[in-house]
């Protein structure tokens, strides 16, 4: 059976199209032919069926490649490379997109330069090996997030398998503790992609491979859990207080245990002039300590041998100061300390912020 001179005319254009794709070198070029080539596809794909159809159904007319859907079929990913089509990168794409690391957010299903591109920045701020293909620890880190962003793969979504097994919190390693802490949760039911209701906000814990427990750290930020009246991206901090916390995942949701969440202060990170973390500062330097459970006015900062004192912090966790040639040998708050100026010790200088709150662990910052 000959090819109705409609279908010959599409696949002309597509040809026409295809040698386009080559002669532009431009990533946007390439994307905008590559989605208008799917569409191509697509039409032409209906009007075989068509005529197959007013043909009786006889001898079929040429085959083409099925279009891969734009909606959203799995919530797992598995290893991805560049170069593949397919629609686990469908879902790839759509994750990147809802995290902001894809700013073009063009959904082909193609894992071309822009979405490994888009891999690459999701691994640097994901603190993963920036290799721009879906290795096992980027994958699980998509998935978690897969449940959060994408409600069709949300425990209560369309495409969420519910498993049978009950889910259970029996006991717990701490029933209070600052931010930073690691919380361990015992019980059953607990294998799987597991998030945790965390007060108003969510923390995508990740996957746990044993049914009995499961762990996770408590940040000092989190995922506000809003459904559609906020951007998937909005976080809350974490404040001193008692919350509620419960454990989701394919088997259900857990019961409800109490956590209460300390005022202690907890450095997370110092970062230089650059804005990048560091293990190491010069007398002069302004640095900014980034962490929780700061006071709005009176903090100090133990620097090895000696005290800076009436330091401000900002949102509860911000602390900036420029690193001064000589420190205190008391504590504003101490009563009884005589204060005395000395030169800041280069050769012992770990940090710890104090105030009304308590004192925070000791973080390395050797002075140079």
């Amino acid at each position: 059976m000959k090819m109705p001179y409609i279908i010959r005319a599409s696949l002309a254009s597509v040809i026409m199209i295809s040698t386009s794709v080559y002669a532009a070198p431009s990533l946007d070029e390439l994307q905008a032919t590559i989605q208008k080539l799917l569409l191509q596809v697509q039409q032409l794909q209906q009007q075989i069926n068509q005529q197959s159809i007013s043909n009786g159904g006889g001898t079929s007319v040429a085959q083409v490649a099925p279009v891969i859907s734009k909606k959203i079929t799995l919530c797992v990913l598995g290893e991805l490379k560049y170069g593949e089509s397919s629609e686990s990168v469908v879902l790839l794409q759509t994750i990147l997109k809802k995290t902001d690391d894809y700013p073009k957010g063009i959904i082909t299903g193609y894992y071309g330069p822009l979405t490994r591109a888009a891999v690459i920045h999701f691994q640097k701020s994901s603190n993963l090996t920036t290799s721009g293909g879906v290795d096992t620890k980027t994958a699980d880190q998509l998935n978690s997030l897969a449940v959060i962003y994408i409600s069709q793969c949300g425990f209560n979504g369309s495409l969420f398998q519910v498993g049978s097994v009950k889910i259970a919190i029996t006991s717990s390693s701490m029933v209070s503790g600052p931010t930073g802490s690691t919380i361990t949760f015992y019980g059953s039911g607990l294998r799987g992609r597991n998030v945790i209701h965390f007060g108003g906000g969510i923390i995508a814990a990740g996957p746990s491979n044993d049914d009995r427990e499961m762990s996770f750290p408590l940040p000092p930020k989190i995922v506000r859990y809003c459904g559609k009246s906020c951007r998937p991206t909005d976080t809350i901090f974490i404040m001193p207080g008692e919350y509620k916390i419960s454990v989701e995942n394919q088997n259900g949701i857990s019961n409800i245990i109490s956590f209460t969440v300390t005022g202690e202060p907890h450095i997370i990170f110092i970062l230089g002039k650059n804005g990048k973390p560091i293990d190491s500062a010069s007398v002069g330097d302004i640095v900014t300590v980034i962490g929780t459970g700061f006071a709005k006015i009176e903090n100090s900062i133990r620097l090895g041998n000696g005290y800076l004192n009436h330091l401000k912090g900002y949102q509860d966790s911000v602390i900036q100061f420029k690193i001064p040639e000589r420190l205190d040998t008391c504590l504003a708050a101490s009563i009884s300390c005589i204060s005395q100026s000395v030169p800041i010790d280069e050769e012992d200088s770990e940090a710890s912020i104090i105030n009304a709150n308590g004192q925070s662990a000791y973080y390395d910052l050797t002075i140079n």
